[in-house]
């Protein structure tokens, strides 16, 4: 059975940047927060699980190798 650690680890700090503590003023207010989260944890945060790369740099690297295996 697959352990769901990775992913509530996610939602806790997603809640604690974007959640916790916040007042929104308007719905329009809360997309863009949510955006902006997305935004700094693909491209910026460096996931130790992931050899220290963002989620994005993981997944082009694994878009390369499933590339070259392909070829």
């Amino acid at each position: 059975m697959p352990d769901n650690g990775v992913a509530e680890r996610f939602f806790r700090t997603f809640k604690e940047k974007v959640v916790y503590g916040r007042i929104y003023q308007t719905i329009d207010d809360v997309g863009a927060a949510v955006r902006a989260f997305f935004e700094r944890y693909n491209h910026q945060w460096l996931v130790e699980k992931n050899g220290l790369r963002s989620p994005r740099q993981t997944r082009l690297a694994r878009e390369q190798a499933s590339m070259k295996q392909a070829a």
